[in-house]
């Protein structure tokens, strides 16, 4: 089970370390920038520059057997001048991720005083939200596309991610978790800012025990044309159906449609969304409450979520959120 959920565990840089059980063990000098491979001191990240081709690979220590726990770790890419991505891949371990998401660290938020290398554990353990952008998440073994040819997402140089992974470990044994981001990036001919679509709907209605509940959330319009080339709904196991509208003058045009909270389809456009200037995307998510208690947004399996995400462009925004 792989989600898209981003939900802040800190609220403060006194519980930056409070959130996580391991100290941090690497330094920048961990990553090399000669093509070579070089594990980590932890047995966690290994940078592989390729050309135009970065890879980078974290891994949790054995995950009990019926366990569900989240990770987060500091990993940094070798690049020493910005770079434009214009092909994303990220792999996870089949049948035990509840979510894989990789952000941008930036230099303002808390996650900017962990050094490299360094690991955390907790419920919730990242940060929602433009303070730390998300590059790409997944709850599928393995999400890859390319951009258009004038069209890139912006990444700097040196540039820390944090490697937000949450698992379930579904099989009879315990094991590690491996989880791989791959990113090509050229600079020719791309001047098209993309950046990444996060709808994430933290106050919906509270599921009552015993109830079928289908809630709706309305985004701002966009004051200038967008471009969506992917989109991705997110629930968790009460979860019935996800849908996904573009609105163009009141009128809805359904663009996305889930039945699959365990395997949500992750829609790549071709050729992409066109949204003019005053359209807007909504979404709906549908809830069969089987359990003897309310349930409402929370960042564990057994909590709920209905979450929209995806890429869209032109913008100079790395988070395009719902209400902006």
């Amino acid at each position: 089970m792989k989600s898209l959920l981003l939900v802040s565990c800190i609220a403060s840089a006194s519980l930056l370390v409070g959130c996580g059980s391991g100290e941090g063990t690497g330094g920048d000098d961990d990553v090399t920038v000669d093509g070579s491979v070089t594990p980590q001191p932890d047995g966690g990240q290994v940078v592989v520059p390729q050309g135009e081709k970065i890879t980078l690979s974290a891994s949790t220590a054995n995950i009990p057997a019926g366990a569900e726990e989240e990770w987060c770790e500091v990993v940094e890419l070798p690049n020493t001048d910005a770079i434009k991505v214009h092909h994303i891949k990220l792999s996870i371990d089949e049948g035990v991720s509840h979510h894989a998401i990789v952000q941008l660290i930036t230099p303002g938020s808390l996650w900017a005083q962990a050094t490299v290398g360094q690991k955390f554990k907790g419920g919730g353990c990242s940060i929602p939200g433009s303070a730390v952008p998300i590059l790409i998440g997944t709850q599928k073994p393995v999400i890859e596309f390319q951009f258009p040819d004038d069209v890139y997402y912006p990444v700097g140089a040196k540039q820390r991610l944090l490697f937000n992974y949450h698992y379930i470990n579904l099989n009879s044994t315990a094991q590690p978790v491996n989880m791989k981001l791959e990113l090509w990036h050229n600079d020719v001919a791309r001047n098209v800012k993309a950046g990444s679509l996060f709808y994430n709907w933290t106050d919906f209605p509270a599921i009552g025990a015993g109830e079928m509940k289908t809630a709706r959330k309305d985004c701002a319009p966009f004051a200038a044309a967008q471009t969506v080339m992917t989109l991705n709904g997110h629930t968790h196991k009460l979860g019935m159906r996800f849908e996904g509208f573009k609105v163009h003058g009141g009128v809805d045009e359904k663009v996305y449609d889930n039945t699959d909270w365990d395997n949500p389809k992750y829609q790549i456009y071709t050729p992409p969304l066109q949204l003019a200037a005053g359209d807007s995307l909504s979404f709906s998510c549908t809830w069969m409450n089987t359990t003897g208690s309310p349930v409402s947004f929370g960042v564990m399996a057994k909590d709920e979520m209905c979450i929209l995400g995806g890429y869209i462009y032109p913008t100079d925004r790395l988070t395009v959120e719902c209400g902006r």
